[in-house]
């Protein structure tokens, strides 16, 4: 805590850019490492005064420990030391892009402080901010054959890794759920309801026979939000592939459904040989801008209420009511 890193960088042209820093965060502790940015000796965005940093976790177990009953208990959570990059986000996560932060021409000087605990710092990334391109712009770009043969399950209650303990594995008692058993409570489903918050991450690591086109599919159920539509970023080695993939729409239902992303057109996502990591992150971005007006709107309220009192002297008038 309190340690700095100072450089200076010549930006070739005007223009928006984003941050990433290379980051692990080693040490045993309850809350992520959290910093701050300076560029010329100012805060370039009121988001720039806390930038929080992922910890991230691991099963300590491959299997399910049994209670007296027979029934699945949790498996003991421990911290896992991880190199990852890291974009430079708001703190609630709730923005659909990584911060975009305006930077003139010329040389600016730079000022990275740790503001709450411990983390190693591998390299900083300057770039020119760019949205996700467009799945088609996506699939030309990969004119290569689809992949063949090749299937693989994974049970959705055994991630690799994940950013956020409260993420749980649950019981579900339907019949279209694995693996399933009559008599005992099986830990065989993922998240619900201590899946909520934004940002909160798991992740899957799986490896794959060849180059090639891949379609993912995931088997869900949203039956905690009535008549509401919750989203989830998916990335593959921790970056979103293309737009579509920033914030899929999961509706109401109370029944189980298998979807392919990209639904009655799959989207075909190009994966090299070898090992990869899928992330599946719950987002609130679609709903931001809203929820920014609804907090706009209980300040002006709590103003308008100020000034109300101070023009009656604070009495309340338990006669009067307001509409």
């Amino acid at each position: 805590t309190g340690e700095q890193v100072r450089f200076s960088v010549t930006i070739p042209e005007d223009g928006l850019y984003t941050i990433s820093f290379d980051m692990a965060a080693t040490e045993s502790f309850i809350s992520g490492p959290e910093g701050q940015l300076l560029i010329d000796g100012e805060f370039p965005i009121l988001d720039a005064r806390r930038i929080v940093f992922p910890l991230y976790y691991q099963n300590t177990a491959s299997d399910f420990p049994k209670d007296r009953y027979g029934n699945d208990a949790l498996i003991r959570q421990e911290r896992m030391s991880r190199w990852t990059r890291v974009p430079m986000r708001d703190a609630n996560f709730s923005l659909k892009h990584p911060l975009p932060i305006k930077l003139s021409q010329g040389e600016h000087k730079f000022e990275f402080s740790l503001t709450q605990e411990a983390m190693l710092l591998g390299s900083i990334y300057i770039e020119t901010f760019a949205e996700y391109p467009a799945y088609e712009q996506y699939l030309q770009k990969y004119q290569v054959p689809d992949s063949t043969g090749f299937s693989l399950e994974i049970e959705a209650e055994f991630p690799s890794y994940k950013n956020d303990t409260s993420i749980r594995p649950i019981n579900s008692r339907s019949l279209e759920v694995t693996p399933y058993d009559t008599y005992k409570l099986l830990l065989n489903t993922l998240g619900g309801e201590s899946w909520q918050q934004s940002g909160s991450t798991v992740y899957y690591t799986f490896t794959v026979p060849q180059d090639g086109l891949y379609e993912i599919s995931l088997r869900w159920i949203q039956n905690l939000k009535n008549n509401l539509t919750v989203f989830r970023r998916i990335t593959i080695d921790d970056q979103v592939p293309f737009a579509e993939l920033n914030e899929v729409a999961f509706s109401y239902s109370n029944q189980w459904s298998n979807m392919t992303l990209g639904a009655d057109k799959p989207y075909k996502i190009y994966l090299t040989q070898g090992t990869h990591t899928l992330g599946i992150a719950a987002t609130n971005s679609p709903y931001n801008s809203a929820i920014e007006k609804i907090k706009k709107v209980l300040i002006d309220i709590n103003d308008l209420s100020l000034e109300i009192q101070k023009l009656t002297g604070n009495q309340v008038d338990p006669f009067k009511e307001w509409v």
